[in-house]
């Protein structure tokens, strides 16, 4: 299907030719889109992918180009449109909980920040002088979500998602299709 099926405004600037196939396989021209994270809003974010031109000799399909960022955005908002509700319910709701993930989050608010200060691995950024955070990882950045690299939790529970995927999703997928 096209995006703009689920996003009508991401046609917008001729990207309606735009599949979610391609965003998956990162074959559509948005690598270069400019989503403002972490000082703007989702909602701003998934306009500002919206508005984005498509790179110029870009062939939908063939052409491929990695985005860390783009196109998560954009499966997420599909997500929260088909789901009616934000992607960390989402995620929580569907996949955390059911895998036993309860103490995961997409994103951390401050409160939730401080309160587990003393658990959290900060990845530290050394190539220029004495480590210090990497820019991913200011307060700021951690409450804002970011569906390819804001979930946060402990690694045993990351372990219980790799054991339901180890079974194809069977514990999640299956309660999910009645």
């Amino acid at each position: 299907d096209a995006v703009a099926k689920f996003i009508p405004e991401f046609a917008a600037q001729g990207k309606e030719g735009i599949t979610i196939r391609h965003i998956l396989t990162h074959t559509a021209p948005l690598r270069l889109a400019d989503t403002g994270w972490p000082d703007a809003t989702w909602e701003q974010m998934i306009q500002r992918i919206c508005a984005t031109r498509p790179e110029p000799r870009w062939v939908n399909g063939q052409t491929a180009g990695y985005s860390a960022n783009i196109t998560w955005y954009l499966l997420g908002e599909i997500v929260q449109r088909l789901g009616e509700q934000t992607l960390a319910d989402y995620r929580h709701d569907r996949v955390f909980l059911p895998c036993g993930m309860e103490n995961t989050l997409i994103a951390m608010s401050p409160d939730e920040q401080a309160a587990n200060a003393t658990r959290m691995a900060i990845m530290q950024v050394t190539e220029k002088g004495p480590p210090h955070a990497y820019s991913t990882e200011s307060e700021k950045a951690i409450s804002v979500p970011r569906p390819s690299s804001s979930m946060r939790g402990p690694a045993r529970e990351l372990g219980k998602f790799y054991e339901v995927m180890l079974r194809r999703g069977k514990g999640i997928l299956s309660a999910q299709a009645g």
